[in-house]
């Protein structure tokens, strides 16, 4: 039936349907852009929040490790006191070979 056409009318048809495909093709195109911009939205939202409870543990675990150490310095402190005045006292208590000759 188309062969039947004069020419015209077959190159009307014919740029008829090329708009049609390339408004198909735009169409495509644009629905893939609009889902991988919300695929990204996504990901983006998804790794922020991964970064705020990351943020929140650290600073959880920084917390308690200066909490820790914190509590544990004054008895190391002590301890390390103790041991230096018992080295002063037995350094005191020594005798001098040098004095004994």
């Amino acid at each position: 039936m188309i062969n039947l056409l004069p020419e015209k009318e077959k190159q009307i048809l014919l740029v008829e349907r090329k708009r049609r495909i390339i408004l198909i093709l735009n169409i495509l195109i644009f629905l893939f852009l609009l889902s991988l911009s919300l695929v990204l939205i996504a990901i983006n939202s998804y790794i922020g929040g991964q970064v705020k409870a990351e943020e929140t543990v650290v600073e959880q675990v920084k917390k308690d490790f200066e909490s820790s150490v914190m509590s544990s310095f004054p008895q190391e402190i002590d301890s390390a006191n103790e041991i230096f005045s018992a080295l002063n006292t037995f350094y005191k208590k020594k005798l001098e070979l040098s004095e004994i000759f």
